[in-house]
């Protein structure tokens, strides 16, 4: 039942649409297996408003690169975890971070 009617949410969902209409078909299908749910579910989480459970806002935040946020999508979720001190690395953080895993299976493939 949709229940979400916070304008930060609804902008979410518009950049979120914005994003998987941008994408060819087959990268769509890619985005959304990486997300853990399908295309199909998200365009209509999106088309009503649905709230996103905390596992699916998460991997949002991560496979759009912050394009949508927790904070957005599930404002009460964002609270619990800065209150739990969950930190989100900042992208400079996470590129290295993909550089530096990058190179340690460079290294263990030339081993």
């Amino acid at each position: 039942m949709p229940s979400i009617t916070n304008d930060r949410t609804s902008d979410a969902y518009q950049r979120l649409r914005a994003l998987l209409n941008a994408l060819s078909e087959s990268e769509r299908e890619s985005f959304a297996t990486r997300c853990g749910t399908t295309v199909g579910y998200l365009r209509k989480a999106i088309s009503i408003n649905q709230d996103l459970g905390p596992e699916l806002s998460l991997m949002l935040e991560t496979h759009t690169q912050d394009m949508v946020t927790v904070a957005e999508l599930r404002p009460n979720f964002a609270v619990a975890l800065e209150r739990a001190g969950y930190v989100r690395a900042s992208p400079a953080i996470r590129a290295y971070l993909a550089k530096a895993r990058q190179h340690q299976q460079q290294e263990t493939a030339a081993a």
